[in-house]
Formats: structure tokens, sequence, C-alpha cells
């Protein structure tokens, strides 16, 4: 279960697959809404917030999802999508990579020494 949101009368909260909104007055759930089939450990939710505008936002580990405060209807929903990387540009950062690796190596193996002789 994530944070409780309270706005109003009404305590928002999530589970790992469902947003509830909870009536504080009648003491009962005002609606129920689905997050996603099986979300499970994948993107589960973490938290709840709202701006005031009447909107609820359920901050998910890679979703973040908006729904209508008043009726729970889902107004967009958003996946976080990893910045995309060719293929040559993955080849070469993993070949500087490897070179920084070696020189470091090589820096730790051939240190130098000094010495100073006074009279």
């Amino acid at each position: 279960m994530t944070n409780v949101l309270v706005e109003g009368e009404v305590a928002y909260y999530a589970t790992q697959k469902s947003l509830r909104a909870f009536d504080l007055n009648t003491k009962d759930y005002k609606y129920q809404v689905a997050l996603g089939d099986d979300q499970g450990s994948l993107d589960g939710a973490k938290s709840v917030s709202s701006s005031g505008d009447g909107k609820i936002y359920v901050l998910m580990k890679q979703t973040t999802k908006a729904f209508n405060a008043a009726d729970g209807t889902q107004l967009w929903s958003k996946t976080f999508e990893p910045p995309k990387v060719s293929g040559l540009a993955l080849a070469l950062l993993n070949t500087l990579s490897a070179v920084e690796a070696q020189q470091r190596a090589n820096h730790s193996i051939t240190g130098k020494a000094t010495y100073k002789t006074y009279s």
C-alpha cells in the first residue's frame, strides 16, 4: 500500500493493483480502479499525489498514471522509456571504458619512484 492522500472528505491510496478512493463521511469506498494487468513487482504503485486540479496521480516504478479525482476515470498514462542507444554507440562506450580501465591498471603497476640525495 502507498501513502494515504486526504483531500476534502476523500482518502486516496493505491495498492499494487488498484487506486482506491475512500469516502470519510460514509465510511465506504467511493471507487476502486485497476492499475493494470498483474502489476506485481514489475510496476507496482509507489505513491499517490495531487496537484489540486481535480486529478490524482499514481507514481509507479515504471509508469505514472493520472485519474479524475471525482470518478476515477483514467486521464493519461506515461511509461518510462530508457534513452535509446545505438549498437555502435554502446560498442564505443564499452571500448572507452575498457581502455580507461587498462590505463588505470598500467598506471598503478608502473608507478615511478623518485629519490633525492642530500649532502
